[in-house]
């Protein structure tokens, strides 16, 4: 704990508190009944809401003022202020001697993650009590203990007013992501930059006509003799389209399409789960929790046989430029393909491959994260238990689209505003990050006596010890007494059902 000030003193939590361990009550109910206190578990605590009550005969009681501590389970160490009522079975509950109750709150809120980090037991953690007891509790006299309290109090209020704040940040910037997206699938993000430009009307022949000699050079090179092209689905409002509430105005140059206009191939992976294998000598397998607007991750990805493997990419094989669209699960999320990574893909996911000469992978990436496309995925989306974005709904999912000279500069203007989104981001992460370690930083202050003023006529703690320890002797250890009568029972509580 390092040196102390003159007028404070170490002792051991031992010197300054009683402990009571919690039980399990005769009769625990979800109901209030005669003679009942409320059941005070981790949730009560932590949520402030009563599910059970128990009768007071055979509980062992919080009182106001003390501090509980989880003393059994994965949160074993954490503590919380607590009110009058039964002491859960996995609650310890201390309760102060003639010390601040809050300043001994604070110090086991510091303690807490060594507490955590040392407990004992192999199953189910507990609380050691040999580091419990072995810390040291620095004790200053009471006036200043009651300074110390208030100061905390303040400080850790103003840290919630700017926690508070600073949540609403990232919703913010997925706000603004979100606008731009917007506004760049609707035309108005290059409004100014089309002024006083001759642009290319989109060609829907010129689409057509690309995307059938990609058909039929897939199946050439699959070995088909012979092949049967069949048009790309045409958007028509209220027919073919779902989660849109129209086609709205866009520019002369700009067109609706559908997503079958603009890809000439779409795939998903095999509709059953493979054999899955270690990592060496075996192919990367993705599912959809692999595929973010950012991009691939591989991480956690599962692998599969090459054989496998090979059987699977011939529906689709994923290339550079091409896009992954998310289909079960969370459908409706797409990412590029960056590179020629070599993988295959699950069910889940579709592979989608733009019609290069007249489409930007990077333009059709962003304009399914729009709210546009992302709604109407939505609304394409059935299942309850088991969600799926079938292929065949998945094409007829409808947006504007510009010329590709225009696409280049609406992906230019998306990246250079995403970027500065991305800079506050960052800024957020390393700010949040701050303020987080900030509470530990003052705690440490606090009982190393740097966070208020000592004062002479504060006396002197070893005083307090005394008087603590005499205390202490006077009180004859005895077993919780059995009430008979009702139990006096604040109104701060409130029923679970209420």
């Amino acid at each position: 704990m390092g040196d102390l000030p003159k007028n404070w003193v170490n002792v051991s939590l031992q010197n300054v508190t009683k402990n009571v361990k919690g039980k399990k009550p005769r009769i625990q109910l979800e109901d209030e009944f005669e003679g009942s206190v409320p059941y005070l578990d981790i949730k009560a605590l932590e949520y402030n809401v009563v599910r059970q009550f128990s009768d007071v005969e055979t509980s062992k009681l919080f009182e106001e003022g003390d501090i509980a501590m989880v003393w059994d389970g994965a949160r074993s160490g954490w503590v919380s202020r607590t009110s009058f009522g039964a002491i859960g079975s996995t609650l310890v509950a201390f309760k102060p001697i003639l010390i601040n109750s809050d300043y001994l709150y604070y110090f086991l809120l510091d303690k807490y993650p060594y507490i955590n980090s040392n407990g004992r037991g192999v199953g189910i953690p507990h609380v050691d009590p040999t580091v419990l007891w072995g810390l040291n509790f620095p004790l200053p006299p009471l006036p200043e203990q009651n300074r110390i309290v208030a100061k905390l109090d303040a400080l850790f209020g103003q840290l919630e007013i700017i926690k508070a704040s600073m949540e609403k940040i990232p919703v913010l910037l997925k706000e603004f992501r979100q606008q731009v997206l917007s506004m760049a699938v609707s035309g108005k993000l290059t409004e100014s930059w089309r002024v006083g430009k001759e642009l290319e009307i989109v060609d829907l022949g010129k689409l057509e006509t690309e995307r059938e000699a990609l058909k039929r050079d897939k199946a050439s090179k699959d070995g088909k003799k012979s092949y049967n092209y069949k048009k790309a689905i045409f958007p028509k409002f209220g027919m073919t389209t779902k989660g849109i509430s129209e086609f709205y105005k866009v520019p002369t140059s700009w067109t609706w399409v559908s997503i079958d206009q603009v890809t000439w191939n779409i795939s998903d992976g095999p509709h059953f789960s493979p054999k899955y294998l270690d990592k060496i000598g075996s192919k990367r397998f993705i599912s959809m929790r692999n595929v973010s607007p950012s991009g691939i991750n591989f991480d956690d990805c599962k692998y599969i046989s090459l054989e496998d493997h090979d059987e699977f990419i011939k529906r689709g094989k994923p290339e550079k430029n091409d896009i992954l669209y998310t289909k079960g699960g969370s459908t409706g999320i797409a990412c590029l393909i960056e590179d020629d990574s070599d993988f295959s893909y699950w069910v889940h996911v579709a592979l989608l491959k733009p019609i290069s000469k007249h489409v930007n992978s990077k333009f059709l990436r962003n304009t399914l994260l729009s709210p546009l496309c992302y709604n109407q995925s939505q609304a394409f989306t059935h299942g309850v238990g088991n969600q799926d974005l079938g292929l065949t709904r998945m094409i007829n999912i409808s947006f504007p689209l510009p010329s590709v000279f225009e696409q280049q500069e609406i992906v230019s203007r998306v990246e250079s505003l995403f970027s500065k989104a991305d800079a506050i981001q960052a800024q957020y992460q390393s700010l949040k990050q701050k303020i987080d370690n900030l509470p530990q930083a003052i705690l440490h202050k606090a009982f190393k006596g740097e966070l208020t003023e000592q004062l002479d006529t504060d006396g002197d703690a070893r005083e307090l010890l005394r008087e603590i320890e005499s205390l202490k002797q006077n009180i004859k250890p005895t077993k919780q007494p059995a009430l008979r009568m009702v139990a006096e029972k604040p109104a701060k509580y409130a029923k679970a059902h209420e």
